[in-house]
C-alpha cells in the first residue's frame, strides 16, 4: 500500500512546479556520461522492496530526468525538432493520467470523443484538410504507416480480407532524403523493402519529378504496380520541400495516392505569413504532422489526416465481438463510428487534451505570431553567421539552416559545442560534405539563445586555435 499523504503530495507538487519554472535555466547537456553515474541516478527509482515517499521519488526522478538525458525542450536545443512543453501541457497530461478515460466506445466517453474530434477537425482545417478523417498517433512513423495502409485499402479494396497474396509487386515512391520510417512502414505492411523506391534529388534536394516519371515507366514495364508517392514537406536533414503541386499533378495523372510527410515542416501552416509555403496540401490524399515538433506538445503527439473517409471501415472495423455492443448494419459516418472501429488501436487513452490546452491557452493569433518568430530567428541567425564568415546554406524557407567553414571539422566543432552544455547543434553529411545544422522549432527560443549560440561558436573557435 502506498504511503502518500496530503503533506507528501503537496511537497511533491511543489517540486514539480519548481521544475516547470526552472527548466529553461538549467544546462541542456548530458550531465551523467559515465555508466556508473547513470546507474546511480536511477537506483532509488528501482528500489521496490519498501515504500518510499512520493516527494523523494519526485525529487530523484527530476534529478534523473534533468541530468540523465539531453534536454530537448531547452530553448538552446537547436537539434532535431524538439519543442518545449509548458505548464499547460503538463497539467493536461497529468489530468488524463488521473482520470484515465477509455475512448474505445463513444457511449462511455461521449464528451471526450467530441472534444477529440473537434480539436482534430480544427487542426485539419489549418493544414488544408477540412472535413478529413483524423487520428491522433504516436508520431510520423505511425502516421506514415497509416498513409500507406490507406493507399492499400483504397487502391486494393480486397487487401483487408485477402492480403497481398498473389498480387503484383507494389511500390511506394519517395525522395532519397525522405524519412526512414517509410522503410519500416513498407516492411510491416508486407510490401518488403523493395516496396519502397527512393528517387534521386534535384539541386534543391527536392524529389526529382522527371526522374520519378522515368522510374514509374520503368517499373510499369517490369510488372511493378505503383501504389503511392510520398512528398516530404521539410526533410529532416536539410529542410527541403518537395514540389507538391507537381507531384499532385503526376499522382492525379497516373492514379497514385499522394501522401505528405509534414511532420515538422507543417508548422508553417499555423503562421499566417508562412502558410503560402503549404501550396498543394489541399491536393494530397493524406498528411502527417507532429505536434511535438512544432506546437510544444510532448513526444508522441502525432496527427494523421486522410481525405477519404470510407477506407478506415474496411481496414479497422473488426468482426462482431462477443463483448462489444451489437451494431447496426447501416453505413455509419466516420465521426459517428466508435473509435475502436476506425483506428488501429482498441483500448485508447485521450490523446488530445494537451493539444486543447495548448491551443486554448495560447489562441490561434498568438500561436501564429510565435511560429512566425521561429522563421525570423533563423533568418536573423543566417545574417549573423554570414557576418562571422560562415558559409550558410538553406534549401527552403523553413526555420532550418546549414553552415560550415573550409577547413573546419564539423563533427569536432559540434561535439565541443554540445559538451559545453549551453546550446545543442547537429551535424549532417550531404554526399561528401559535412555541415553544422540548426533548426528552431521551440516556441520558447529567442534572441538570447541566438546570442548564446554565437558566443559558444566563437568560444570553440578560440579553443581550437589555442589547441
Amino acid at each position: 500500500m502506498s504511503t502518500f499523504d496530503q503533506d507528501d503530495l503537496d511537497a511533491a507538487l511543489r517540486l514539480v512546479s519548481e521544475a516547470i519554472r526552472s527548466r529553461a535555466h538549467k544546462p541542456l547537456g548530458l550531465a551523467l556520461r559515465a555508466k556508473a553515474d547513470a546507474q546511480a541516478a536511477v537506483d532509488s527509482l528501482l528500489r521496490f522492496e519498501t515504500p518510499q515517499r512520493l516527494q523523494d521519488l519526485v525529487r530523484d526522478a527530476i534529478s534523473a530526468l534533468s541530468r540523465g538525458a539531453v534536454q530537448g525542450g531547452h530553448p538552446g536545443h537547436f537539434g532535431f525538432f524538439r519543442g518545449a512543453t509548458g505548464a499547460d501541457v503538463v497539467v493536461a497530461e497529468a489530468l488524463v493520467a488521473l482520470f484515465d478515460p477509455q475512448l474505445a466506445l463513444r457511449v462511455e466517453a461521449p464528451a471526450l470523443c467530441r472534444l477529440e474530434a473537434e480539436a482534430l477537425r480544427q487542426l485539419a482545417t489549418k493544414l488544408g484538410f477540412e472535413g478529413a478523417a483524423s487520428w491522433a498517433t504516436s508520431g510520423a512513423t505511425e502516421s506514415n504507416r497509416l498513409a500507406i495502409l490507406a493507399a492499400l485499402a483504397i487502391k486494393r479494396p480486397e487487401f483487408a480480407n485477402l492480403g497481398l497474396a498473389g498480387s503484383r509487386p507494389l511500390r511506394v515512391y519517395a525522395s532519397s532524403d525522405s524519412h526512414g520510417s517509410l522503410e519500416k512502414a513498407v516492411v510491416s505492411l508486407g510490401l518488403g523493402r523493395r516496396g519502397l523506391c527512393r528517387v534521386g534529388l534535384n539541386q534543391m534536394r527536392r524529389l526529382d519529378v522527371a526522374a520519378l516519371r522515368q522510374q514509374l515507366a520503368h517499373d510499369r514495364e517490369a510488372g511493378i504496380e505503383a501504389l503511392a508517392v510520398v512528398a516530404t514537406f521539410g526533410t529532416t536533414a536539410a529542410g527541403a520541400i518537395d514540389d507538391i503541386p507537381a507531384l499532385a499533378a503526376l499522382a492525379k495523372e497516373q492514379g497514385l495516392f499522394l501522401h505528405i510527410d509534414a511532420a515538422w515542416g507543417g508548422l508553417a501552416a499555423f503562421s499566417t505569413m508562412r502558410a503560402p509555403l503549404c501550396a498543394g496540401f489541399d491536393q494530397a490524399d493524406s498528411l502527417a504532422f507532429d505536434g511535438h515538433k512544432g506546437l510544444g506538445l510532448p513526444t508522441g503527439s502525432g496527427f494523421f489526416f486522410a481525405r477519404n473517409r470510407d477506407w478506415p471501415t474496411s481496414a479497422f472495423d473488426p468482426a462482431a465481438s462477443t463483448y462489444m455492443p451489437q451494431r447496426s448494419s447501416l453505413k455509419v459516418d466516420f465521426d459517428d463510428l466508435d473509435p475502436y472501429r476506425r483506428g488501429p488501436l482498441w483500448s485508447r487513452r485521450l490523446a488530445t487534451l494537451g493539444l486543447c490546452f495548448r491551443l486554448a491557452s495560447w489562441g490561434w493569433p498568438a500561436l501564429s505570431t510565435a511560429i512566425e518568430g521561429r522563421f525570423k530567428l533563423v533568418e536573423d541567425l543566417a545574417e549573423r553567421l554570414t557576418t562571422a564568415n560562415w558559409k550558410v546554406t538553406r534549401f527552403s524557407d523553413l526555420p532550418l539552416l546549414l553552415f560550415r567553414k573550409d577547413g573546419v571539422d564539423c563533427e569536432e566543432y559540434a561535439r565541443r559545442v554540445r559538451r559545453r552544455g549551453r546550446v545543442w547543434i547537429a551535424v549532417i553529411n550531404l554526399e561528401s560534405t559535412s555541415y553544422l545544422r540548426v533548426a528552431i522549432t521551440n516556441l520558447s527560443s529567442g534572441e538570447s539563445d541566438l546570442n548564446a549560440l554565437m558566443k559558444e561558436l566563437d568560444a570553440v573557435r578560440l579553443d581550437l586555435e589555442s589547441a
